[in-house]
């Protein structure tokens, strides 16, 4: 039997759009054999709709256990010796897996353990596409500080996708993704896996995956801001207080108001005063944009570059 290369991972709840996600999957070029995973976060009564099941090479069930338990799930099936994760609502560029591979190889030649991602482009409700997303790719230090010190609106701001991450499986296995959060399984699972040692995040420069926007049944269309605010608390504050607090003002403080949650806003100010540090104006910025509709604050970041 030929060797697997990559095996994606595809997490889903049956929206249409996972025919175009498991399309953009089987079209790549360049790359050996590739295997596609598609694990439905349903009962094993749900049927696929328009028979996407036999685009798969594997279909697995959930039982509605959440987005991490799902990629778990694949990750744990899967033969390929890297391990790719594409949402059902996103799509690959033809030679998304192969720039990735390649690189992985040199940094495998290093000795290191590569985590591969990439820049992006943004497609709104509107289907207005983006230029390439972030403005500025990751290069070197603490990805938590990339991410989330002194952040900027803008939808070039800092970034990584779920639907960019392609990992050695070994690695996958080591460091699973967190199956009690709620929110922030992909920052969570990103600055925990890049502090193993030896561990390498790249982010290519070119963009090789387009991101849908306010997709429906998105989690982090949510305004709820408790598990927001528990996770900074346990994985943030211990780290950098800086961060932690840039991250609130954001973040947790854009989803309390969005939410009109009085006393959200109130504990992130409490969370703030305790820490003795104000947030950037740039951070805080982006959480008083929470008055907007989620629509609206998406199209005009989307603007701002």
């Amino acid at each position: 039997m030929e060797t697997v290369e990559v095996s994606v991972v595809i997490p889903t709840t049956g929206r249409p759009s996972l025919t175009r996600a498991i399309e953009s999957a089987r079209s790549q070029t360049g790359v050996g054999r590739i295997e596609i995973i598609v694990v439905v976060d349903k009962d094993p009564s749900h049927v696929l709709p328009d028979g996407q099941d036999d685009l798969a090479d594997q279909v697995l069930w959930t039982g509605g256990q959440g987005g991490a338990f799902a990629r778990n799930l694949g990750t744990a099936v899967a033969r390929g010796k890297y391990v790719a994760y594409l949402d059902d609502d996103d799509a690959w560029m033809p030679d998304k897996l192969n720039q990735q591979v390649l690189r992985a190889k040199v940094v495998e030649k290093a000795g290191l353990r590569p985590v591969l991602a990439s820049r992006h482009m943004q497609i709104d409700p509107s289907g207005r596409e983006s230029g390439p997303i972030p403005n500025r790719a990751y290069r070197r230090g603490d990805v938590a500080t990339y991410l989330f010190r002194k952040r900027r609106p803008g939808g070039g701001r800092p970034s990584i996708y779920t639907s960019t991450l392609l990992v050695e499986r070994s690695l996958a296995l080591e460091a699973p993704w967190d199956e009690s959060l709620r929110r922030h399984q992909d920052w969570d699972w990103i600055i925990r896996v890049t502090a193993l040692p030896n561990v390498i995040l790249s982010q290519l420069e070119t963009p090789l995956v387009k991101i849908s926007l306010g997709s429906a049944g998105s989690i982090s269309a949510a305004p709820d801001w408790r598990p927001s605010l528990l996770w900074a608390r346990t994985v943030l504050r211990p780290v950098d207080e800086r961060v932690y607090c840039d991250f609130l003002a954001a973040q947790t403080l854009r989803y309390a108001i969005q939410g009109r949650d009085r006393e959200g806003v109130a504990e992130v100010f409490k969370e703030l005063r305790m820490a003795r540090r104000l947030p950037s104006l740039s951070t805080l910025a982006i959480g008083l944009a929470g008055v907007l509709s989620r629509g609206t604050m998406e199209s005009l970041m989307g603007r701002l570059r």
